[in-house]
């Protein structure tokens, strides 16, 4: 019998700026693999509604790219977007122009195509964010892409992966433009992923928020010595669509939902602090940041009931005080984590530091400590702030440019203040921008939505397991 199965295809995903206030977005586009040139000029059949054959639309475009006659005989509809994809096309010099840049476009789907062979059914393709400065230099940019596949299969660019702040602000952007453009997607994801060395023991330690809060907690058992650790965090489209109209001034919704938006960030920081701390094995014998941050995880998230605030104010020494007399009651079982993992080591005496008895006093010690904890603290409410900003500003953004604006601002702004927070806890090094897919899940789940879901993967000396679990709001508040 013949083979009557759908051919497997490119799951295109490219946000792209093409005119000033103009956003072109493919969202998971399925295209067969030998049409992705197509697709990146917006000549797919499935980006139009005039001609369903992909094969015949190729052979018009190589035809009329010959001459300026050739190309006035085209469908009107075919030679504006021809335009806006290789532009000004009114002299046979800008047609050869053309032709050069359409023959560089395939070579680069020729190499993508030999990539998705590598593996069998569909394969989901990001290009990178092409804002309205790179769409300029648009052809140079597509000559310079190299896919690599990603932990999670994916086929990314791997020199845009390589750049934390560009490749998150891609991955926030294709995110959040079902918000701005008020249409909603239904069939791609995002995805961050996050990878480093340490050794199981420690790992217990690194991980312990986060195989929590994902209800994970076994997934350890078995690990011994070295240890690879790859985290990934994917955010399907139905949590993206959350941002789409969200509350605004005086909507009734307004403190119910952001509430419980602000919780969520405030829960993701304190599970992804504790792996980017303590991942590296940190000197332990820095009991000032070991205790403060030991302290902030297990600090309950604030629940906000105004809207005049959404996080901690650290000057209320009154709360202040309290907040430090909750972890201390709070605090035995992490210090036990670190007291078992010193002891093993052979570092009896450091271990001792970390004695579950030891909480009452270290409460105390916090009430006077005013640096890393209460920095902790501000930092959390500053990036609190600029996700809220973010939620607000899809309701004014307008243009194209404003989108892009807000994206960037906001990617760069979160990095500045991640970045502040982990200096005081001795971490210098460029953090990967996992936090921000946490971000972009935590609306969703504020407004009752799907979460995101995490895959671990683990490699050690003495065994490989991977690990999945998708987040839950009951999962979320049940360490608040």
């Amino acid at each position: 019998m013949p083979d009557t199965s759908t051919p497997a295809a490119i799951r295109l995903n490219w946000l792209r700026e093409t005119a000033p206030g103009h956003l072109e977005t493919d969202l998971g586009l399925p295209v067969e693999r030998e049409a992705l040139p197509l697709a990146l000029m917006a000549l797919h059949p499935l980006q139009h509604c005039q001609e369903p054959d992909a094969n015949r639309i190729l052979a018009q475009i190589e035809a009329g790219l010959q001459s300026i006659e050739c190309f006035e005989d085209l469908p009107q509809w075919m030679r504006m977007r021809l335009k806006n994809f290789f532009g000004p096309l009114f002299s046979q010099r800008q047609l050869d122009a053309a032709r050069e840049n359409f023959r560089l476009t395939r070579q680069v789907c020729d190499f993508i195509e030999r990539k998705a062979d590598q593996v069998k059914g569909d394969v989901e393709l990001h290009v990178p964010y092409f804002g309205r400065k790179a769409w300029l230099r648009r052809f140079d940019c597509l000559s310079g892409l190299s896919f690599e596949f990603s932990a999670d299969g994916r086929l990314v660019d791997r020199f845009a992966a390589a750049c934390p702040i560009q490749h998150g602000i891609g991955q926030i952007a294709t995110a959040l433009v079902p918000a701005f453009q008020k249409t909603a997607g239904d069939s791609f994801t995002v995805a961050l992923e996050h990878c480093r060395h340490t050794t199981a023991e420690n790992a217990r330690i690194a991980l312990d928020q986060m195989l929590v809060d994902y209800g994970l907690t076994g997934a350890l058992d078995g690990h011994t010595g070295e240890l690879e650790v790859r985290l990934i965090v994917s955010v399907p489209h139905a949590a993206c669509n959350a941002w789409i109209d969200t509350p605004f001034g005086r909507d009734a919704n307004f403190i119910p939902v952001y509430s419980q938006f602000s919780a969520g960030i405030q829960q993701a920081l304190r599970r992804w602090l504790g792996w980017i701390v303590f991942g590296d094995a940190p000197q332990y014998a820095q009991l000032n940041i070991v205790y403060a941050l030991l302290a902030y995880q297990v600090t309950r998230p604030y629940i906000a009931d105004t809207r005049s605030a959404f996080a901690y104010d650290v000057m209320e020494h009154e709360k202040m005080a309290a907040l430090c007399r909750a972890a201390a009651r709070r605090l035995p079982r992490k210090l036990a984590l670190v007291e078992e993992y010193l002891r093993a080591a052979g570092h009896t005496q450091a271990a001792g530091m970390y004695a579950p008895e030891r909480a009452a006093g270290i409460g105390a010690w916090l009430k006077n400590d005013a640096k890393v904890f209460p920095s902790l603290l501000a930092s959390e409410g500053g990036i609190v702030d600029q996700s809220l900003e973010l939620a607000q500003r899809f309701n004014l953004c307008v243009h194209a440019h404003q989108f892009s604006r807000a994206v960037e601002h906001f990617v760069t702004s979160i990095d500045r203040k991640l970045r502040a927070m982990l200096r005081r806890c001795g971490v210098f090094d460029p953090i990967s921008p996992v936090l921000l897919a946490e971000i972009i899940a935590a609306m969703s789940l504020a407004r009752g939505g799907p979460g995101p879901e995490l895959e671990l993967q683990l490699s050690s000396d003495s065994k490989t397991s991977v690990h999945r679990k998708t987040l839950t709001r009951c999962d979320s508040l049940s360490s608040m």
